[in-house]
């Protein structure tokens, strides 16, 4: 969406707000896609030639086969933010290397939520309106649009 200057919506006060009636009801988005994903050791390297270091808070997303060179892996930082059904982490992406993972220098924020929460506190929470499966699909919709964009990548991955 391109910024319009008269839009008249920019210049709103609250009582334009309040005259014009209740909200609308939220977007609709897709179903989310939901990847398997896990916790693991092992040996982290910051440059290809250099000494690895062990970590035990790597994040990988599992494909179908199984396969370590298909994976997309993430070196688990500080906790940036908490939330009711998960936390945002600083995450340092990885690629496959030698008996470990590379880290390759690009950072990303990843929201990490425990799906098995997620299934049994859906719906309990009406008083604050908040909807886990419709936050995820959002924002793989933002990351997607993102991705288009060239800026960001999809990287929704609920812990199991």
């Amino acid at each position: 969406m391109d910024y319009n200057p008269d839009d008249p919506n920019i210049r709103a006060t609250y009582e334009n707000v309040r005259e014009n009636g209740l909200a609308s009801d939220p977007l609709n988005f897709d179903e989310p896609l939901v990847y398997r994903s896990r916790l693991m050791s092992a040996f982290v390297y910051e440059r290809p030639e250099g000494p690895p270091t062990n970590s035990d808070d790597i994040l990988i997303r599992e494909d179908a086969t199984g396969d370590e060179e298909g994976m997309e892996a993430f070196l688990l930082g500080r906790t940036m933010s908490r939330a009711i059904f998960g936390k945002v982490k600083m995450a340092f992406e990885l690629r496959k290397h030698r008996d470990g993972w590379l880290m390759t220098g690009k950072k990303q924020a990843i929201k990490i939520m425990n799906w098995e929460r997620i299934r049994n506190m859906r719906g309990q929470h009406h008083d604050l309106h908040e909807d886990p499966i419709k936050e995820i699909s959002c924002m793989q919709f933002l990351s997607n649009v993102n991705f288009q964009a060239e800026v960001g990548r999809e990287n929704v991955l609920p812990l199991n």
